[in-house]
């Protein structure tokens, strides 16, 4: 709607509609939603569509299938003429939205003008969570213009304190060259966003090595190492010891999957890195009266743990939070504990013919066993496409179906080099401590742990070119029962890919 993110990105390339036309109550609008504006374009070509974004350029997804329900995504930015010369019922409003007026239909943008719509979908994602977000030496990285910024601040740099634990995070202190990196991490392992303890071991060496490729496993290897570890662990057991153009201040497109590339820079400083488990940024304060510290950096930042460190700046990627300010106020729209607009299940908000996808909406609907929301690219994409099947379908009065990618999680993404899919309950999310784990590693090739309730798989994360991930989707989705095969069921002596096709 008023800012180009992962959910209008997606939206863009997916079916989701938001149709708005200038005056005409009849047409519908999208805001800062690519990728549903095509689909929307593509499900009713005659209709009039009105995509609202902060900048010219938007983001447009390509998707490579790798299961029925998982895909890889490329990300290109585009301007916003290539869409309008691709679906000549498209339309490119630049401006951001200040206030919705939903009794009238009516969007308010920031140039003074307003738009009458007959269908609204918001798909505006989230904004960058930040411990202290006026401080200029903190860097949200959320969009372009963060990931520009940071290259030319990375140029002089020595060391850096890079804030947050998940997919951002780790991706980026893994490609950070020449420059000293602290990653300050409230969690007991890295990335624990995607990862448990176990496979952050799996990742350990790989960023101690970070000028190392991963190792592959492939025909050309005469013989495979084995696996060194295969081992079997309990829930309740207690864990081992061992974007866009435009304005700066307007937040562009969210970061597509291959945003390193833009990340062309190196620092200054001798490359170590340095890892602060269960520790936060608690603020940041004068240069501490230390005689043994020679050095002066530029901000000194005290974590919870009482140590204080000196860097050249801030690197926060701590998450996102739903990005809805401008149509809460005034409305009917109700709003989940995380701060998302709350959907049903065709993507409908409490005000009539206004919907939302991706970051900016959480469901209220009843999950499927093996789904739940992560505010990721792929899901964004997902819902975007299904919120403009359903535009379509309430507009001309035809039932439809709930589209079948609720019906399990699945994500694919690269981490600290290595390829990583996540099918379904993979951490063993909802199950409590009810659930048993297998594991299978390959030391700098391959980690696999599938997670099974009753003999049966729950979900499943796949780290390296494992080639297992259509059978444990298949394992998740049928609820098929394979406790006869006990740990055989991840032995290298067993090709459970031929065993269950």
């Amino acid at each position: 709607m008023c800012r180009a993110t992962i959910a209008s990105v997606c939206c863009a390339e997916s079916d989701s509609f938001s149709r708005f036309q200038e005056g005409d109550p009849e047409r519908n609008g999208l805001v800062n939603d690519v990728p549903h504006r095509l689909s929307l374009s593509f499900e009713e070509p005659s209709e009039d569509i009105v995509l609202v974004s902060a900048g010219s350029m938007v983001l447009q997804t390509t998707a490579v299938q790798v299961t029925r329900l998982a895909h890889e995504l490329q990300v290109q930015e585009v301007s916003g003429h290539q869409l309008t010369d691709l679906c000549p019922g498209l339309r490119l409003k630049q401006a951001t939205a200040t206030r919705l007026d939903a009794k009238d239909k009516v969007l308010h943008l920031s140039d003074g003008s307003s738009v009458r719509y007959g269908r609204l979908c918001i798909c505006t994602g989230g904004r960058p969570r930040l411990p202290l977000p006026d401080h200029p030496a903190v860097i949200g990285i959320r969009d372009g213009h963060s990931v520009d910024e940071l290259v030319r601040r990375l140029g002089p740099a020595r060391r850096v304190l890079i804030v947050g634990n998940g997919g951002i995070a780790s991706e980026l202190v893994f490609t950070l060259k020449d420059v000293d990196v602290t990653w300050v991490i409230r969690d007991g392992s890295i990335s624990a966003t995607f990862v448990d303890p176990g496979a952050a071991e799996f990742l350990l060496p790989r960023l101690e090595s970070r000028d190392q490729q991963p190792a592959a496993a492939d025909a050309t290897v005469a013989v495979p190492a084995p696996p060194s570890k295969r081992w079997r662990y309990h829930a309740s057991d207690p864990p081992s010891s061992e974007g866009g153009q435009g304005d700066p201040s307007v937040p562009g497109s969210a970061l597509g999957p291959d945003w390193l590339q833009r990340l062309q820079a190196r620092g200054a400083g001798k490359g170590r890195v340095t890892v602060k488990y269960k520790t936060e940024l608690r603020r940041l304060v004068d240069r501490p009266n230390d005689p043994n510290d020679s050095e002066q950096w530029p901000v000194y930042a005290e974590l919870t743990s009482g140590e204080t460190i000196g860097c050249d700046f801030i690197v926060s990627a701590t998450g996102v939070l739903p990005n809805t300010e401008p149509f809460t106020e005034g409305t009917s729209l109700r709003l989940a504990a995380d701060g998302g607009i709350l959907v049903d299940d065709h993507m409908r908000t409490h005000e009539t013919d206004v919907y939302a996808a991706g970051d900016a909406c959480s469901p209220d609907w009843e999950l499927a066993p093996h789904w739940f929301q992560m505010r990721l690219w792929s899901q964004a994409r997902q819902m975007g496409l299904y919120a403009a099947k359903c535009m379509s379908a309430d507009r001309l009065g035809v039932p439809l179906l709930q589209d079948f990618c609720f019906e399990m999680f699945a994500h694919v993404t690269r981490l600290l080099g290595h390829k990583l899919i996540l099918l379904g309950l993979f951490n063993g999310q909802r199950l409590g401590t009810d659930y048993t784990a297998l594991i299978r590693m390959t030391p700098g090739v391959e980690f696999i742990k599938v997670v099974l309730r009753d003999g049966k798989v729950q979900g499943a994360l796949l780290l390296g070119d494992t080639d297992l991930e259509e059978t444990f989707e298949n394992l998740i989705l049928s609820q098929m029962d394979v406790s006869h095969l006990g740990d055989d069921l991840l032995s290298p002596d067993v090709d459970i890919e031929d065993y269950f096709d």
